[in-house]
C-alpha cells in the first residue's frame, strides 16, 4: 500500500480520534468559609471518577469547546484594557496578579453557578479543624481572567488589532517575528500542567483513540479546548467554520453557532431580546 495514502488517511482521521478525560468533583450545600484572610468555597463534595470529559464528541468537534467558553464568560463584564490596567506584576507567561477590585468582578454567585454546572476546577485541602475541601475563590478568579486574557489576546492578533498590541504591550519577546509566534511563547506552560497522553480502546466504536487524561483540574482541561481552538480554520472567508464563533446579541456570551446566521446563544435569550425590543418600541 501506498505510504503517502495511508499518511493522508491518518491526517484526514485523527482530530477525530483524540479526547480528553479526567475524573471531577460535584458539590453541593455550598458555602464560603474564611482562613487567613482568604476566601474558599467548600461543600459537600463527591468524586466522579468514572467521568470523562470529552472536547471531540459529535460529528462537529467546533461545538465542544464549551468548558472553555462557559470559564471565558465568566469574565464577560470586564474589559481587556480593564485587565490590562489591573494587573499587579506584570504579564510573565500567564502569571499575572491582579487588583482585588477586578477580581471581584466574577461574583460568588456566578462561581457558585458554574461550579453547580461544571464541578469544582480543582480541589484543595483546606487547613482548618473540619479539615474541609474546596477551593480558593481568588485562584479560581486569577485562572479565570488569565484565560479570558490569552482568549483575547490571540482575538487582537486575529483581527490584527494593532493599536491594542502596541499600545499594551501584552505580549513579552519584543523582538519574535512575528508576533503570533512570541505568543506560542507566551502561552506555553508545558512546565505546569499535568496531562497524561495515551492510548484507549474505544468498544463502542471498535477504534483506537489517543487520549489527554488530566486529574480533577478543569482549568486545564478548558486550556486543553483553548489549544485546540487556536489551531482551528480562521479565514475570514463566508464558508469558514470560525464565522459559527459568535458573541450572543443578548447576554454578550460566546458560543458556537449551528450556523452563522444564528445571533442568541439559546433560545431564552432569543425570546428575552424580542421581549425587550418590543417593550421599547411600545
Amino acid at each position: 500500500m501506498d505510504n503517502q495514502l495511508i499518511i493522508s488517511d491518518l491526517q484526514s482521521t485523527a482530530g477525530n480520534s483524540l479526547e480528553i478525560a479526567g475524573p471531577y468533583a460535584e458539590m453541593e450545600n455550598y458555602k464560603v468559609i474564611e482562613l487567613d484572610n482568604k476566601k474558599f468555597l467548600t461543600g459537600d463534595i463527591e468524586i466522579q471518577d468514572n467521568t470523562f470529559i470529552s472536547s471531540f464528541e459529535g460529528d462537529h468537534s467546533f461545538n465542544n469547546f464549551d468548558l472553555f467558553l462557559s470559564i471565558v464568560n465568566l469574565s464577560k463584564h470586564i474589559s481587556k484594557e480593564e485587565v490590562i490596567n489591573n494587573v499587579e506584576s506584570g504579564l510573565i507567561l500567564g502569571k499575572s496578579k491582579y487588583k482585588q477590585d477586578l477580581l471581584n468582578k466574577i461574583s460568588i454567585k456566578n462561581i457558585k453557578d458554574w461550579v453547580g454546572e461544571w464541578g469544582v476546577p480543582y480541589l484543595q485541602g483546606i487547613k482548618n479543624t473540619l479539615h474541609e475541601r474546596g477551593f480558593f475563590i481568588n485562584k479560581f478568579r486569577e485562572d479565570v481572567i488569565n484565560l479570558y486574557q490569552d482568549f483575547f489576546i490571540y482575538l487582537s492578533l486575529i483581527y490584527n488589532d494593532t493599536d491594542f498590541l502596541n499600545n499594551y504591550h501584552v505580549l513579552p519577546y519584543p523582538t519574535v517575528k512575528p508576533r503570533k509566534k512570541a505568543y506560542i511563547y507566551y502561552l506555553d506552560d508545558s512546565y505546569n500542567n499535568n496531562y497524561k497522553i495515551h492510548p484507549v480502546y474505544d468498544e463502542k466504536n471498535d477504534t483506537f483513540k489517543m487520549q489527554v487524561y488530566i486529574h480533577m483540574n478543569l482549568i486545564s482541561i478548558a486550556k486543553f479546548q483553548f489549544y485546540n481552538f487556536i489551531t482551528k480554520n480562521i479565514s475570514k472567508d463566508i464558508n469558514s467554520e470560525f464565522k459559527h464563533f459568535k458573541k450572543c446579541k443578548y447576554c454578550n456570551n460566546y458560543f458556537w453557532a449551528k450556523d452563522s446566521k444564528q445571533k442568541f446563544c439559546n433560545s431564552r435569550c432569543r425570546k428575552n431580546n424580542w421581549y425587550h425590543e418590543n417593550k421599547t418600541s411600545k
